[in-house]
C-alpha cells in the first residue's frame, strides 16, 4: 500500500522516527497503523491521510482533529500526543494505540445491548463530550464507528475518537460544515446527524451531540437505529419529519424514564432537548435504584458459602434488675420478722403453760 509520504507498509520507517507494523483500520479518508518508535519502543497508533484525500481540505480535518483531541483533557478521549509530517508534507497523527473493538462491531455481532451494558459504555461517553462542551469543541460525528471498546474492564476501556470534523467554538469560532461527496460518507454519517446538521445550517451547537447520543442509545436498545430507511430520502425525511417510532414500543424493557428522555434527546426542536449531564443523572438514578446492579450480579453466578459448624450461643442467666432485688430482701426481712414473732409467742405461751401446770400441782 502506497500513501502519502512514501511507503505504507509493514517495516516502512516513517518520518525517520516510527516503524510501521500492521494496519489496524482503514477509512475513507485515512488509515490507522500500530507503529513503534524506533529509538523509545514505544508502541502508538499512527493516522495517515490517504493518498486520494490529500487535499487542503483533507488535511484541515486532520489538522483539526490534533487540535480538538488536545483541547479535550478527558480519560474517554482517545489521546494525540504529537503531529508529525510525512516526506510529502502531509500530517500524520501520533495517537494511543487502542486494542479491542469498536462500538460498531459489538453490536454487528450482538445486535443488541442489555441496558446495563449500554448504561455502562454511553456514561463514559456523555463524561467525554459533555468535558468536550465545556472546552468549547462540539463533536459532530458521534457514531458507533467512533466509539471505540477496549479490553479493559468498565468505564476505563470506552473512548471516544475521531474528532476530524469537530467544531472548535472556543477557538476558531463558527466553522462551516464539510460537504461530503461520496455517497457512503454520507449515508455512513447521516443516520446519526440532527435536523439543523441535515439543513446545513450555520449556528449548530453542542446539542447536535445530544440527538447522535438518542441515536446511538437507541439503537443499542433496540437492535435498529431510529432513523433506518431504505434510501438517503427516507432517512431524511424521518429525521426533519419527526417520524422516528418510540422506544417504549421498540423496546419495552426499557424504564419509562429512560425510553422518554431518549425521545427528548431525539426532538427535533433543539430547545427541546435535554442536557447529557440530566441523562446521566437519570442513568445513574437507574442505577442506584437497583435495576443496574441486578442486572450485573444476574450474569455472574454466586459462589456458595462454606457451609459451617452450627454454634449455639451459651445460655447467660439472666441478672435481676435492681427492684427485684430489693422486692426480693423486702420479702426476705418481713419473712424474718413474722418468724421472730412466732418464737416469741411460743416461748411466751410456753410459759403460760408451765404456770398453769405449776399452779395445779400445788
Amino acid at each position: 500500500m502506497t500513501g502519502s509520504g512514501g511507503r505504507t507498509e509493514s517495516g516502512a520507517v516513517l518520518a525517520g522516527r516510527y516503524r510501521l507494523d500492521r494496519l489496524v483500520g482503514e477509512g475513507g479518508s485515512g488509515a490507522v497503523w500500530a507503529a513503534e518508535h524506533i529509538v523509545t519502543g514505544k508502541r502508538v497508533a499512527l493516522k495517515i491521510l490517504k493518498p486520494s484525500a490529500d487535499s487542503p481540505t483533507w488535511r484541515g480535518r486532520f489538522i483539526r482533529e490534533a487540535r480538538a483531541a488536545c483541547a479535550v483533557r478527558h480519560p474517554n478521549v482517545v489521546t494525540v500526543h504529537d503531529v508529525i509530517e510525512a516526506d510529502d508534507g502531509s500530517p500524520v497523527l501520533v495517537m494511543d494505540l487502542l486494542e479491542g473493538e469498536t462500538l460498531r462491531a459489538r453490536l454487528t455481532r450482538e445486535r443488541t445491548l442489555s441496558l446495563a451494558a449500554a448504561i455502562e459504555i454511553m456514561l463514559p461517553v456523555i463524561s467525554a463530550v459533555e468535558t468536550a462542551h465545556s472546552s468549547g469543541v462540539v463533536h459532530r460525528d458521534l457514531k458507533p464507528e467512533n466509539i471505540f471498546l477496549g479490553r479493559e474492564a468498565g468505564a476505563a476501556g470506552v473512548r471516544v475518537v475521531d474528532f476530524g470534523i469537530a467544531k472548535l467554538t472556543a477557538s476558531e469560532g463558527i466553522a462551516p460544515i464539510e460537504t461530503l461527496t461520496a455517497t457512503g460518507a454520507v449515508i455512513g454519517t447521516i443516520y446519526y446527524m440532527a435536523p439543523e446538521q441535515v439543513y446545513g445550517e450555520r449556528d449548530i451547537d453542542h446539542r447536535v451531540d445530544v440527538w447522535s447520543i438518542g441515536v446511538i442509545f437507541y439503537e443499542c436498545l433496540a437492535g435498529r437505529r431510529p432513523t433506518e430507511g431504505e434510501n438517503a430520502g427516507q432517512v431524511l425525511k424521518l429525521i426533519t419529519s419527526g417520524g422516528i417510532p418510540p422506544l417504549h414500543q421498540a423496546a419495552p424493557h426499557v424504564p419509562a424514564d429512560i425510553a422518554d428522555l431518549v425521545m427528548q434527546m431525539l426532538t427535533r426542536e433543539v430547545g427541546g432537548r435535554p442536557g447529557c449531564v440530566r441523562f446521566a443523572r437519570c442513568s445513574c438514578g437507574t442505577r442506584e435504584g437497583g435495576l443496574f446492579r441486578r442486572l450485573r450480579s444476574a450474569r455472574r453466578p454466586r459462589a456458595q458459602a462454606p457451609r459451617r459448624a452450627l454454634l449455639l450461643p451459651r445460655r447467660r442467666r439472666r441478672r435481676p434488675s435492681r427492684g427485684s432485688v430489693s422486692r426480693r430482701a423486702g420479702r426476705h426481712r418481713s419473712g424474718g420478722r413474722t418468724m421472730r414473732r412466732a418464737r416469741r409467742s411460743a416461748r411466751g405461751a410456753g410459759r403460760r403453760t408451765w404456770c398453769r401446770s405449776s399452779a395445779s400441782l400445788q
